[in-house]
């Protein structure tokens, strides 16, 4: 009895389905045969192994950019997002040609596509709100080198940051998510973790925050991206484009399972949370005054 447990088929599919979790895809694919092996059942089995070729593939393509900038938006803010998108274009030091732009459109109606068009974005539209489940094929069409989850209301970015992200992996090649870090003041919507979260790691006259990484700006090579097959297995959003759970947390656990490390870059700040051009500017406006 003991001998055959190992191949009984409710384990197998389990622990291949863990593998697909996490991005074993060869031992999955491995697990999928030996259950497809004893006989006609689920056509899913082979959905799944497809998943896994499919994770193989991804690891196997050469990038196209060096970055690919991901921004899921909604909401009807075409002037934030205009912002945001300037902001990269105009803070990026890299040759507009290696620099990637993807916009996810979550059902706006505000022109919105037509903004991410003019700044050379491909476009991906849903007139159903899919809130962020709308991620995963973003970032599966993704070519870059390093993939960046980019919140549509950061309206700027410190100057060459893409660079600085691209130091920091060299400098910290054990760290897999690196995120800039923002700007706190009484305007913005959104606040990073509170500083005892962080546990500063200095090597050298660079430094990373070691701790939680916010999707306001936040980078993942695509190794180690398609390497723990990014958000398989994970509902981010329910069927009416409710949030369920964030996406940057089930980064950190896949990542951590891989003993992959991510922190913030504490001298590199973007203005994110922001919910009002023209509120905005006022508030600029006031400082000035």
């Amino acid at each position: 009895m003991s001998a055959a447990f190992p191949d009984h088929p409710l384990l197998l599919r389990a622990q291949a389905r863990h593998c697909l979790y996490f991005g074993r895809f060869r031992r999955a694919l491995r697990l999928l045969d030996r259950l497809a092996a004893q006989g006609p059942g689920d056509p899913g089995i082979e959905t799944e192994a497809d998943q896994a070729r499919d994770g193989l593939a991804k690891l196997a393509q050469l990038p196209r950019y060096k970055f690919s900038m991901v921004v899921l938006t909604y909401g009807n803010h075409a002037d934030i997002l205009e912002a945001c998108l300037a902001g990269i274009r105009r803070r990026c030091r890299l040759p507009p040609a290696q620099v990637e732009i993807i916009v996810g459109i979550n059902g706006s109606t505000d022109g919105s596509e037509a903004i991410a068009a003019a700044h050379g974005a491909r476009v991906v539209r849903r007139d159903r709100n899919e809130d962020l489940d709308l991620y995963k094929p973003l970032f599966a069409m993704a070519q870059g080198e390093y993939l960046v989850d980019v919140d549509d209301d950061v309206i700027d970015f410190p100057d060459g940051f893409d660079v600085g992200l691209l130091d920091r992996f060299a400098a910290f090649p054990d760290y897999a998510f690196l995120g800039l870090s923002a700007i706190n003041n009484e305007f913005v919507g959104r606040r990073m973790p509170p500083d005892d979260r962080y546990a500063p790691d200095q090597r050298g006259d660079l430094c990373v925050w070691e701790g939680p990484v916010g999707g306001w700006c936040a980078a993942i090579s695509r190794r180690d991206y398609f390497g723990i097959n990014g958000f398989n297995g994970v509902r981010l959003s329910d069927e009416n484009g409710k949030l369920l759970v964030g996406e940057e947390p089930q980064i950190w656990k896949k990542l951590s399972e891989r003993g992959r490390r991510f922190g913030v870059l504490p001298e590199l700040r973007c203005v994110h949370g922001v919910k009002s051009m023209a509120a905005w500017n006022a508030w600029l406006a006031a400082q000035e005054g």
